[in-house]
């Protein structure tokens, strides 16, 4: 399965992307298969075209999607049952118990740091939106909070 996109092809695949785009109106998945079907276009190499090996990929994502939507109600609420920290991410990545990660100080603080580091991320991406200003200021007191907490 193919992960990024190297920097010297970026460019031509955006252009690809675009074109797409601008002939549909919308991007859509299904369009971009149809055209990097052709080997010529830059697109056609992020793709894996064994189709032995892309079901097998296939079904990876799956597997993977299955155990991100795996809930268990914890005290009225659905809480995911596994976790990815982003320690654990690398070649082989894999998931924790949502339950050994909240009750070991380490695990816990580390998923604390990554949900501030998403929240900061979305921040970023909205910060024209006043309306969200209470939002992000939350978001950076709890920064604030969780980095006198690590220091203690």
């Amino acid at each position: 399965m193919r992960v990024g996109i190297p920097f010297q092809t970026k460019e031509a695949v955006v252009s690809e992307l675009e074109s797409l785009r601008a002939k549909h109106g919308v991007l859509r998945a299904e369009d971009v298969v149809a055209y990097a079907e052709n080997p010529s276009t830059a697109l056609h190499k992020e793709f894996e075209w064994d189709n032995d090996l892309a079901a097998h990929a296939y079904r990876i994502v799956q597997a993977e999607k299955l155990i991100r939507c795996s809930v268990e109600m914890i005290k009225g609420h659905p809480q995911r049952v596994f976790v990815s920290l982003r320690a654990d991410r690398g070649e082989e990545g894999f998931y924790r118990s949502t339950r050994e990660v909240l009750a070991k100080a380490d695990l816990r603080n580390a998923w604390i740091g990554q949900a501030l580091d998403e929240a900061e991320s979305w921040q970023r991406r909205y910060e024209d939106i006043e309306e969200l200003a209470a939002v992000f200021g939350e978001i950076s007191k709890a920064r604030r909070s969780h980095e006198k907490k690590r220091k203690r």
